[in-house]
């Protein structure tokens, strides 16, 4: 619950207890409110007895969810410090581990190596797809010819 709607409900409630006093004034005299309504005092001072020991309760309230959030904030940092110092500690030995530079440096090299066979793999492709473009033109244009030879001895014939 946060401050501002704790502080909205303790003003209705003053502003409820306040029209109640006039409401029970208002019923006594029938029905007309006046000031010297107000001034009748064991009920305004009962009121404001009231009135005091709620905002007494907001304000122990408000500095309760202070010093809670306080501590959880708190709590919360040491918890991210501890995990951080954990993380940490858990891959720190590998820094200093031969083997684990070893195993880095071999990491590296085989990723270099399959960019290379991928660089080689892609030319070889299209060296292929040009070949076969070549192959199919060529064939293209053999048909064509036979087809011209074709038409032309269809032509003689006729």
């Amino acid at each position: 619950m946060s401050k501002s709607a704790s502080l909205n409900r303790m003003n209705n409630k003053i502003d409820s207890l306040k029209e109640e006093i006039g409401q029970a004034k208002a019923n006594k005299r029938g029905g007309k409110i006046t000031e010297s309504d107000y001034d009748d005092r064991s009920d305004v001072d009962q009121y404001h007895r009231r009135i005091e020991q709620l905002e007494a309760d907001l304000k122990r309230r408000q500095e309760s969810y202070i010093r809670r959030e306080r501590a959880y904030k708190t709590r919360v940092e040491e918890l991210e410090e501890e995990l951080h110092k954990m993380k940490a500690g858990k891959s720190s030995w590998m820094q200093g581990d031969s083997q684990m530079q070893t195993v880095r440096a071999m990491h590296a090299q085989i990723l270099n190596n399959v960019g290379q066979v991928q660089d080689r793999t892609a030319r070889i492709l299209q060296e292929q797809e040009r070949d076969l473009l070549r192959a199919f033109r060529a064939r293209l244009f053999d048909v064509q010819t036979e087809l011209e030879k074709e038409k032309n001895k269809v032509s003689l014939d006729t």
